[in-house]
């Protein structure tokens, strides 16, 4: 998908507020954490935006 003109995909991860506050205390995800990937493709003069790139489309989305 990137390219000399074209940013590769646009990622996103997420997880629960208490998960991350977890790791900040002690380097390391508590039992039970779960991570979400979100993968976004790349989208061009979608408003408001006029110039640049922007999240377009979902493309994939995945667990762990």
């Amino acid at each position: 998908m990137a390219g000399a003109n074209r940013p590769g995909m646009f990622r996103r991860v997420y997880l629960e507020p208490a998960a991350y506050d977890h790791y900040l205390r002690t380097g390391r995800f508590g039992p039970g954490t779960m991570l979400a990937l979100s993968l976004r493709q790349p989208s061009r003069r979608v408003p408001p935006s006029r110039a640049g790139w922007s999240e377009g489309a979902s493309w994939h989305f995945n667990w762990a």
